[in-house]
């Protein structure tokens, strides 16, 4: 059996945040309403306002007039620039998170209105005791993915009941890939990250049933002390990391392994062997003019081709199938890859497979070896061409057909 209640206080203290104020910030972050590094300078007022109420308990303190510099904003995101500071607040005062004064950091704890509602089972007036030095770590954090999956793995562990400070529970990495809105494979890096730098204990006493019904479990050190090695870059743990530090290899080594996804980085103009999408006899000929992918009439042979793959993508975007990040774009890759693989095993339509888990969002059905090959075939294809499925003038992305 797990202990569920904290050996013991939290060291450093805490800040009392509602969970309707961690959901606004995650949702601000969902919807682009704030930056990343406003998200940093939003828990970076929230470190400084906890740490000023603390000083207003003291007896020495109690009558000193409480004062909030920009420096110190600064200091604690880590930036140089006052000027940035200043947008990154008009920008957090836009979207309606915070207000912030030279006397006074006012944070907001009603529900935002924004695309993405959070059903976590529990009222959003529930105050949550945030440490104060992962305030100052979410200030300094070193990806997005991250910070988003700190937030997540707060609002699931931490609470406060009857004085007694409870850290711990159980989530499953689907859970918090789709509460963050980032890949599986992130939230699973987020997860690794978390307990190399001693945030989170690493569950080694549960069964696999218990691991499929509710997930791992994990308990939040209340003790954790940053270290020097906690401003590393953590591993693989952003879409868009493309660092030697990643847990998957960059470029596939050869070998006898399959063959890649995606065979030519072009859309061949040869006539041999290129049957006909209706497989009728004959070849196409060299003079055939090659269409453009429509979205509303993908055919099979576009998912066996980058390129066309990516024109199909930006269809979507403007659609409003998917938002575009690095996230919706390897989904988006993963699911031509989930969607061959399946009709190749058991047959079918290809192409309904695709546009289900893609309309749908279906991709929880998307396994680690599926997306393992997606992302090694676009780090490969974009050593040749860099701004692929990356905005582009609609001119280059005809070229590049």
């Amino acid at each position: 059996m797990h202990s569920t209640q904290s050996s013991s206080p939290i060291e450093g203290g805490y800040c009392l945040l509602s969970q309707a104020t961690l959901t606004n910030v995650l949702g601000a972050l969902i919807d682009r309403a704030i930056s990343y590094r406003a998200a940093r300078v939003f828990f970076a007022c929230c470190s400084m306002r906890s740490i000023r109420e603390a000083a207003a308990r003291c007896q020495i303190r109690k009558h000193q007039k409480i004062q909030f510099r920009f420096d110190e904003i600064r200091q604690r995101v880590g930036t140089q620039s006052e000027k940035l500071i200043r947008a990154d607040l008009k920008q957090l005062e836009r979207s309606g998170l915070l207000s912030f004064t030279q006397d006074a950091i006012e944070v907001v704890t009603v529900p935002i209105n924004f695309t993405q509602s959070f059903d976590l089972g529990r009222s959003m007036r529930r105050l949550i005791p945030v440490p104060r030095r992962i305030l100052e770590y979410l200030a300094q954090c070193p990806s997005p993915s991250v910070l988003r999956g700190i937030i997540v793995y707060v609002l699931r562990g931490l609470t406060l009941r009857q004085g007694i400070v409870y850290a711990c529970g159980s989530v499953k990495s689907s859970w918090v890939a789709q509460i963050a809105h980032i890949s599986l494979r992130a939230a699973k890096s987020v997860r690794a990250h978390l307990i190399e730098i001693g945030w989170l204990t690493k569950d080694t006493g549960s069964t696999q049933r218990k691991l499929n019904a509710t997930g791992a479990f994990f308990r939040i050190n209340t003790q954790w002390r940053r270290s020097s090695s906690t401003t590393k870059q953590p591993r693989a743990v952003d879409n868009s990391t493309t660092s030697d530090s990643q847990s998957a290899p960059l470029i596939a080594k050869l070998g006898s392994k399959s063959a890649p996804p995606i065979q030519d980085l072009k859309t061949s103009t040869n006539s041999k062997d290129q049957k006909s999408s209706k497989s009728l006899p004959g070849v196409y000929q060299q003079t055939q003019k090659i269409s453009p992918p429509i979205l509303h009439n993908i055919q099979a042979n576009d998912l066996y081709h980058f390129h066309r793959l990516e024109l199909l993508y930006w269809q979507a975007i403007a659609a409003k199938w998917l938002i575009h990040s690095e996230a919706s774009t390897l989904n988006w890759i993963c699911a031509a890859v989930r969607a061959r693989e399946v009709v190749k095993r058991s047959g079918g339509n290809a192409v309904k497979v695709f546009v289900t888990i893609v309309r749908r969002k279906l991709w929880n059905t998307i396994t680690g070896t599926q997306e393992d090959y997606a992302r090694k075939s676009l780090v490969r294809f974009r050593e040749t061409c860099p701004q692929l499925f990356r905005h582009r003038s609609e001119s280059d992305r005809r070229i590049s057909v």
